[in-house]
């Protein structure tokens, strides 16, 4: 009996000792595995971490480049606003080169002549960039002369229809810089063919050269 007993002892002692060396294995693997799992994890993180901010430095390099090529190409290609600007100021001009006074009428019922208090020239040149009219409610052929004060024939018109404007005036001499006191002659002209010479008028007004 006492034999039996020791070897019981002996065997749950073994078992014990296996079980204990079967845990501790266990538990090694576990932690070998999560080591295993988890480093390549961190590993990757890593790198896709410093691949994604390599991207964005040359996302970033890139768009400062192409930022400094743009601003170099615009300030060479750009245009300043000049062009604009000189052509609103033409157009300013072109339509305020001359100031309507009021409009006269002669024959008090059929002619309708327009006057002018001022006509805006430029200096230095023959070209000017205004044309003179004839109202359309007339009934007869206009032709202009601008003269000055002192008689200086400074434009003729052609024959003006009524309704019709005349070509820019050429003036027959270069005006310089100042102010002018001159004269608008018009002559009046039938429109039935024989071209009969209608009663005319002359209104003053003055001459600003810039």
């Amino acid at each position: 009996m006492k034999d039996n007993k020791k070897e019981y002892k002996r065997i749950i002692v073994l078992l014990i000792f296996v079980i204990i060396i079967l845990f501790s294995l266990l538990l090694f693997k576990s932690c070998k595995k999560d080591e295993a799992t988890n480093s390549p994890v961190s590993t990757t993180e890593i790198e896709t971490t410093t691949e994604i901010e390599k991207l964005n430095t040359d996302i970033i390099d890139e768009s400062t480049a192409t930022e400094t090529t743009t601003q170099k190409h615009s300030g060479v290609n750009k245009k300043p606003a000049l062009t604009i600007t000189t052509e609103t100021t033409k157009k300013e001009t072109e339509t305020s080169t001359t100031e309507k006074e009021s409009t006269t009428n002669i024959n008090s019922s059929s002619t309708a002549i327009p006057g002018y208090e001022v006509i805006y020239l430029k200096a230095d040149t023959k070209q000017q960039n205004i044309a003179l009219e004839n109202p359309s409610q007339n009934r007869c052929y206009f032709k202009i002369t601008l003269l000055l004060e002192d008689g200086t024939v400074l434009w003729k018109s052609d024959l003006i229809k009524p309704g019709k404007k005349s070509e820019a005036i050429y003036l027959t001499q270069e005006m310089q810089r100042g102010n002018y006191k001159a004269i608008l002659k018009y002559e009046c002209y039938s429109m039935d063919g024989k071209m009969k010479p209608m009663n005319g008028a002359e209104t003053k007004l003055s001459l600003r050269v810039n």
